[in-house]
């Protein structure tokens, strides 16, 4: 759990220090805009106030509806299933059997400082091309951290925006392959050389 907490705090730091080299040349030479006009203010959308007993699985919510209420009544919260749509901002975990980590943002202007969510995927390879990508999220809230801005789904299915489960399918195929009954009544013999 500690390596996890750490790897995220990795994953964070470089996301926020790297930047966009391109877009810093570009904007080098234009003379600084003042944004602070009220023409260009916008009031900042106020999260809707869900009830958790009324989630639908098949009506996704926002990362920050979810979060704001989430936050607002941890008890209640707790251990639900909910359906969630966001955009993928980091990832990580060493996949297959030990699965792996998505940390999603509400959408792709939003900061990775306010209302997160990380989906903890129970088995399978990290889809390649994820980062900046819609996907759909299935899953049990675990808990709530970070003073109410971040839930954590575990365990948490995870799609694409085309409807594509981010599950690798081969993994799949491969699994089922493999699978054999398991008589518990008959022990099993040593190989040759094991006695």
């Amino acid at each position: 759990m500690n390596k996890l907490a750490i790897i995220l705090t990795i994953c964070f730091g470089v996301i926020l220090l790297g930047g966009c080299p391109e877009a810093a040349n570009e904007n080098a030479n234009k003379p600084a805009e003042n944004t602070n006009t009220e023409a260009n203010k916008e009031e900042p959308k106020e999260a809707a106030k869900l009830n958790p007993d009324e989630i639908k699985l098949d009506s996704p919510v926002s990362i920050n509806d979810l979060v704001t209420s989430a936050a607002a009544d941890m008890d209640s919260w707790k251990d639900k299933e909910v359906a969630v749509k966001g955009v993928v901002y980091a990832s990580s975990g060493s996949g297959g059997e030990f699965g792996y980590v998505v940390s999603v943002k509400n959408d792709k202007e939003a900061n990775t400082s306010e209302n997160l969510l990380t989906c903890k995927v129970p088995k399978g390879d990290v889809p390649k091309d994820i980062l900046s990508k819609e996907v759909t999220m299935k899953g049990k809230i675990k808990d709530i951290k970070d003073k109410g801005i971040m839930v954590r789904l575990e365990p948490c299915e995870l799609k694409m925006e085309g409807g594509e489960s981010a599950e690798n399918k081969d993994d799949k195929a491969d699994d089922s392959k493999d699978e054999k009954p398991v008589d518990d009544k008959k022990e099993e013999k040593p190989a040759d050389g094991d006695k």
